[in-house]
């Protein structure tokens, strides 16, 4: 009987701990899920949205990598594009997996660079510099791994719009140039943006109201200023050179009498359920 109660109390600890495990395994997972992940793409003082919105695809023309390291402006690749996703991969497109900067054309599909941290640096401006793209030659044979760096310069009318459209790939506008650099294996674009300039830096919009009251304050000003000078022309002196001071001067009285007809008037609709005596 003993050996069984024995037997019984490492069967009820087993299941006890089995239990244990169990509950610390769902308060892990639920740990997990309801934690946030870092935010790994982003920039301080700067409006990075409509970059991350949508994938960017820029036409490069004569620029294109070539399979033969040494003509990069190759005539077999007379025109191809590149795709750039900010904050992404383009692991969507076949010939784009693990990758966030990359070069698609008939004959040669490279990868320029991939995010795997956040790309935007303020050196010097707004940047955003992707590594560990494919492996290349550069100018002096030896081996390298492509990269990009893309520079945003400041220009307020520089629009990258992404609303009202459906478009996964958009053409990057605002184009200044696009260089490959062949000792280091680094793609250099730069383009117009109005979200690199920084926000205190950024032109000040008047709202309407602003408008409203200047419009109203000029005029009032104006009105005065010419009233008064009409007046004195025509011989006025003392109050009678403002413009309708009869108007002016009794105004105050107006004033007066409208408060207390509206607070008499709401006395006597609150006492109104009283009979006379």
């Amino acid at each position: 009987m003993a050996i069984k109660r024995k037997a019984d109390g490492k069967t009820c600890f087993a299941l006890e701990s089995r239990s244990c495990f169990f509950f610390l395994c769902l308060i892990h997972l639920s740990y997990s899920q309801i934690t946030p992940a870092p935010l790994l793409c982003s920039v301080s003082g700067f409006d990075y949205f409509n970059l991350t919105a949508a994938v960017w695809s820029v036409n490069l023309n004569q620029s294109c990598l070539s399979p033969r390291p040494s003509q990069v402006r190759s005539s077999n690749i007379s025109s191809c594009s590149l795709l750039i996703a900010f904050c992404q991969n383009l692991d969507w497109l076949e010939a784009c997996e693990h990758s966030s900067v990359c070069q698609r054309s008939a004959t040669a599909n490279y990868s320029l660079g991939a995010y795997s941290y956040n790309p935007f640096t303020t050196d010097g401006g707004l940047q955003a510099k992707f590594a560990n793209g494919d492996p290349y030659q550069s100018a002096s044979q030896t081996p390298c791994q492509l990269k990009t760096q893309v520079n945003l310069a400041c220009h307020h009318k520089a629009k990258w719009l992404v609303k009202g459209s459906t478009e996964t790939v958009k053409p990057a506008p605002w184009l200044r140039y696009a260089k490959f650099n062949a000792e280091n294996c680094e793609m250099v674009m730069e383009f117009y943006y109005a979200g690199a300039c920084r926000y205190s830096s950024r032109r000040k919009t008047i709202g309407p109201g602003t408008i409203v009251i200047l419009v109203f304050s000029i005029s009032f000003v104006l009105y005065l200023v010419v009233g008064s000078l009409l007046n004195l022309s025509r011989g006025h002196s003392g109050v009678e050179i403002l413009p309708h001071h009869s108007f002016w001067l009794i105004l105050p009285t107006y004033i007066k009498e409208g408060f207390m007809f509206t607070f008499c008037r709401s006395r006597g609709r609150s006492s109104s359920n009283y009979s006379a005596i």
